[in-house]
């Protein structure tokens, strides 16, 4: 029966089908990621202290220098204890130098000394905790800067959580990203990364950090860097495109390669124009073309393109030239032309 089959296909007439070169192609591959925009210098303030807003930035929105107070709450408070701790603290100072003048008289005990030490400690960390209740009751500019809307208003009752604004400097933006794991080894500080800003412009960045161990999500953190320029709302989530493993190699048409239970293949037209089943490895796609890979392909074959369903395996086809239409007997480079199609042509035109 297969011989039969074979003698069928052979006995067939020629099957006309478009013909393409396998060529060298440059292929790449893509990952969009989605991360949060962020200028470098920038910090988020949440209430870390409940209590009554007493004073907001006259001019939001403009520049404010490094040390300006942006926001204090419940400030009389936050004076007082700051006040005290400091005024605990310089006393222990105070008691613990004379302590040790004293000691290195021999006048007191080394037991009397170890108190004074332990009364010094015990100020210093009280000072370090008011400093800290303070620093977050009275927040000050930590560098020169913006600071956007403040959404409380003088009188307000914040609560521990509560957003309070963001403070920016305008400046390089960063976004950090999440990477699966199969990535790992394929994406470095050289890849290419892009992000399309508000304006619909594509704007290229580069990586500063990529993790070399995985998060608790299994994951890998990857900081992107983007220019000001890059038109991105601080605070907003974007896509971005890592494009990676860009490499030269042999390639087809995607059309090209069909599949069947055994694998992915291609139809080679050999010089006598006889179809040839080749199966093909296959690996990157860029541009609607396909990576392709096999021991019986080289750089220049033809193979089919158009009519693939109508061929198989030692199939005769004739190649449909595109330049003028007509039809060839041999391979693309053959000025020979079939009579038959030539007169078919011919008697259609007549009729």
């Amino acid at each position: 029966m297969l011989a039969s089959c074979s003698k069928e296909i052979e006995d067939s007439p020629p099957v006309l089908v478009k013909p393409a070169k396998i060529a060298t192609h440059d292929f790449h591959e893509k990952f969009i990621a989605i991360g949060q925009f962020k200028y470098e210098s920038s910090k988020t303030y949440y209430a870390k202290i409940a209590g009554t807003v007493d004073s907001i930035p006259t001019h939001q929105g403009e520049r404010i220098l490094k040390g300006d107070i942006l926001i204090t709450i419940d400030g009389e408070i936050a004076k007082t204890l700051k006040n005290q701790a400091d005024a605990s603290f310089i006393s222990a100072q105070s008691s613990y130098e004379r302590e040790l003048s004293l000691y290195k008289k021999k006048i007191i005990k080394t037991e009397a000394l170890d108190r004074s030490k332990v009364a010094l400690e015990t100020a210093k960390a009280n000072r370090a905790s008011a400093m800290k209740k303070y620093d977050n009751m009275v927040i000050k500019a930590p560098f020169d800067g913006y600071v956007g809307v403040v959404r409380a208003r003088v009188g307000d009752y914040l609560k521990i959580g509560d957003y309070l604004f963001s403070f920016i400097e305008n400046g390089d933006k960063t976004v950090f990203i999440e990477l699966p794991e199969i990535l790992h080894g394929q994406i470095d500080k050289t890849t290419e990364v892009f992000v399309t800003d508000t304006k619909g412009t594509k704007s290229s960045g580069r990586i500063v950090a990529v993790s070399d161990y995985l998060s608790n999500r299994g994951t890998i953190t990857t900081k992107l860097l983007f220019p000001l320029s890059a038109a991105i709302v601080h605070g907003s989530y974007v896509e971005t495109e890592i494009v990676f493993n860009k490499h030269s190699a042999m390639g087809v048409p995607e059309k090209a390669v069909l599949k069947n239970s055994t694998g992915n293949f291609i139809y080679k037209i050999t010089s006598d124009n006889v179809i040839k089943q080749v199966y093909v490895g296959v690996g990157s796609r860029t541009d609607g073309i396909i990576e392709i890979s096999s021991e019986e392909i080289t750089e220049g074959d033809l193979i089919v393109i158009e009519g693939l369903t109508k061929v198989s395996d030692k199939s005769k086809i004739e190649l449909i030239k595109e330049d003028s239409g007509t039809v060839s007997s041999k391979t693309t480079d053959s000025k020979a032309v079939d009579s038959k199609a030539v007169d078919s042509k011919a008697m259609g035109s007549s009729q």
